[in-house]
């Protein structure tokens, strides 16, 4: 860069003037990306448009537009591929046992985890997520509309986590996963804008029900509960969501649902022979009981109908929570 002469992977070597050599670091310093690839994003945008009388800030914006179009793109693929397992019917079986082999070595080699990590740090005030003081906070897209850093970035949040409901149904989820993602869903539902922001709350709902839908695959599996055998996870998992730290009422509100099928968990797996034998029946109930008295402390069940916020259509409705309800007795 100080030279001004990049070589790129496979094409000529790229001279840039000043005006490009400084656009390339700012946008290396505004996402956090390596500065030849920078070059190359810029090389791409003067193919995509004519920049030649452009604002430097105008190309920059345009750029960093298609730094966000990739990374969607990525996160697109990632999705269908994952829907293609679980939702659609109509493929070749042979085509989605493929698609399954590929997402279940990928989940096992720490997919998920990476998923939860994403989720949680493209919230940040840094340059890898939202920005923070001193960056640009508008891009340009596709269609040359001036949108914000922002919304783009939590659009993209809101894509991972449906990736992260659908994985949950490919292969089972770890107990550090399970700790992992409780401890995100406490951090998406304090955040102090949730109430007002559609895509925020839809991210919360989103992560909460990974790990509902996760707990009560694992109780209801024919093959059995992996969790369930796992004496330490069990306490540090009860001891994580008893934590009695100054959570607000809508963080109370989301984990509680937590409690109450953490409690249906362990009644449904209480009836497992091999789970009964690692460990003692009396622990579980206490732990059950535990659970079932908070949520009914911070009456849970009124937030279930009622959600965390007073538009209506960034609330759930109140029979989308009474299908979920009617789940989980019909599982008890």
């Amino acid at each position: 860069m100080q030279s001004k002469d990049i070589r790129l992977p496979n094409s000529a070597p790229t001279l840039l003037d000043s005006q490009d050599a400084q656009i390339a670091l700012k946008l290396s310093d505004d996402y956090n990306l390596n500065e030849t690839y920078c070059v190359s994003l810029l090389v791409a945008a003067h193919q995509e448009w004519n920049l030649l009388g452009r604002e430097p800030l105008e190309i920059l914006r345009l750029t960093a537009g298609l730094w966000f179009t990739e990374r969607r793109a990525l996160i697109t693929s990632l999705q269908l591929l994952l829907r293609a397992v679980v939702l659609d019917e109509e493929l070749d079986s042979d085509l989605v046992a493929d698609i399954r082999g590929y997402l279940e070595r990928l989940l096992d080699g720490g997919l998920r985890t990476r998923l939860i990590s994403l989720i949680r740090e493209m919230n940040r005030e840094e340059p890898a997520g939202l920005g923070g003081p001193g960056v640009e906070g508008y891009v340009m897209d596709s269609r040359l509309a001036l949108v914000q850093r922002r919304n783009v970035i939590q659009k993209e949040r809101l894509s991972l986590c449906h990736c992260l409901v659908l994985s949950c149904l490919i292969v089972r989820m770890s107990a550090q996963e399970a700790k992992e993602l409780y401890n995100l869903l406490r951090e998406c539902s304090s955040d102090e804008n949730i109430s007002q922001d559609a895509v925020k709350l839809q991210i919360t709902y989103t992560v909460m029900f990974s790990l509902t839908n996760s707990l009560m695959s694992d109780a209801l599996k024919e093959s059995g509960s992996s969790l369930a055998l796992d004496a330490v996870f069990r306490r540090e998992f009860q001891h994580l969501i008893m934590d009695t730290g100054d959570l607000s009422p809508i963080t109370e509100g989301f984990t509680g649902v937590i409690r109450f099928v953490w409690a249906v968990y362990l009644m449904l797996t209480t009836c497992d022979s091999d789970v009964v034998q690692s460990r003692g029946s009396y622990e579980d109930d206490v732990f059950a009981r535990t659970c079932l008295n908070r949520a009914c402390q911070h009456d849970v069940f009124s937030f279930w109908p009622r959600g965390c916020c007073k538009r209506p259509h960034t609330r759930m409705t109140t029979r989308s929570w009474f299908i979920c309800t009617m789940h989980i007795c019909i599982s008890c």
